[in-house]
């Protein structure tokens, strides 16, 4: 093991953990200040990353509870570590990992040991000159606004303070943020890709190889376009979760790269919860899906609809290997990112006239302008009509 490897460092909330030479797992947890100002900060060697793990929790729990004294009182840091311990358990992996990164890159620094109660309207306006000043751009900055909303939010539910200071805040307007349009494919084109794509499946069929990317990514595609499926959602797909019989995709999983800090620190796939809770539903799929499926070949050794050579789970970042290869055999490259035929699919039921709430549930979304003001409860007859506007 080089000295590089040696010393590969990563940060959970504020745990600092290495692997040391000798192959233990070193631990150290930010514990506030000692009496007389010190970094209280301990450390402890442990066989395996999960000991070292529950470990800093319990320091952390330990901590916490002597410094919960009273309701506002409680220190925005101590606080923040509370919430990230708290989101842990209710969103994705790579969404949790985003949390923490604003909370311990940009909110900690800023607010530090300033109780709750006294972060008013003037302060978050500060904090968010202070993320300017930083050079940072302003989609960053109102993700960053959005995850501190969230933080005081249950800061609120717990009591600790009666008015969230962020609703009333200085607002980033949408016109300043640098966004990426998300077009819907048009049709010439869509037929364009799934024939290269099927192409690359008989391609592989031939060679005797019934798994990897290239084979994949023409079910892929049709899974994306015909149901409206995130990429991780679709890619970590299994047959227990289908239903072909009665025409129906129970999601429930989805998978996401999370950095491996404990080893070549490369980002590696992982199956865990949806996105949101509102990302766990049944979809319809038509009969051109339905029979899509039913050729497709399964493998014995594991239960992935889409599975790799090794029979685990395929990258998104791999799977988009073929797909580059497609848009540059089309003269097409930089034109479109794999993640537009979601866009397609849902462009195509709005443009359907297809009720707004039904849509919302089928995309799995957590909440929708529009569908606050025009709410229509969704079932599967309706999901039924979506299915049914992609049997091309």
């Amino acid at each position: 093991m080089t000295k590089k490897e040696n010393n590969k460092r990563g940060f959970n909330g504020t745990d600092h953990i290495k692997k040391l030479p000798s192959g233990k797992i070193f631990i150290q947890v930010y514990l506030g200040r000692k009496a007389d100002g010190k970094v209280n900060r301990p450390g402890k060697s442990f066989d395996t990353e999960k000991e070292a793990r529950r470990w800093a929790a319990e320091q952390k729990y330990l901590y916490n509870s002597k410094q919960i004294k009273s309701g506002g009182d409680i220190p925005f840091e101590v606080f923040a570590n509370l919430w990230l311990e708290y989101k842990k358990s209710n969103v994705a992996p790579k969404t949790w990992d985003g949390y923490s990164s604003d909370v311990n890159r940009h909110m900690i620094p800023f607010f530090g040991d300033t109780a709750i109660k006294d972060i008013t309207v003037k302060t978050v306006n500060m904090f968010i000159t202070y993320l300017e000043t930083k050079g940072l751009a302003k989609k960053t900055i109102s993700s960053i606004k959005t995850s501190l909303h969230g933080l005081l939010a249950y800061a609120m539910a717990e009591d600790r303070i009666s008015k969230n200071p962020v609703d009333c805040c200085r607002r980033i307007q949408a016109t300043e943020m640098t966004t990426s349009k998300r077009r819907a494919i048009p049709k010439e084109i869509r037929d364009k890709i799934f024939a290269e794509a099927k192409a690359l499946e008989d391609q592989e069929r031939e060679y005797g190889h019934l798994y990897g990317r290239s084979f994949f990514l023409n079910v892929f595609l049709s899974i994306a376009y015909r149901t409206g499926m995130r990429p991780g959602e679709i890619l970590a797909l299994r047959w227990e979760n289908i239903d072909l019989e009665n025409g129906i995709i129970h999601v429930k999983e989805a998978m996401s790269e999370t950095k491996d800090i404990m080893g070549d620190g490369k980002y590696k796939p992982i199956i865990g919860k949806t996105k949101t809770k509102n990302s766990v539903r049944d979809l319809a799929i038509n009969d051109t899906l339905v029979a899509q499926l039913r050729e497709l070949p399964r493998s014995s050794k594991t239960d992935f609809v889409i599975f790799s050579r090794n029979n685990t789970v395929i990258r998104e970042s791999s799977i988009s290997i073929p797909w580059r290869k497609i848009l540059d055999k089309l003269d097409l490259k930089g034109e479109y990112v794999i993640y537009e035929f979601r866009h397609t699919h849902a462009s195509m039921a709005a443009l359907s006239g297809i009720a707004p709430a039904a849509l919302k549930d089928e995309m799995g979304h957590s909440d929708s302008r529009t569908t606050d003001t025009y709410y229509v409860h969704s079932n599967m007859t309706e999901r039924k009509k979506i299915a049914a506007l992609f049997n091309d």
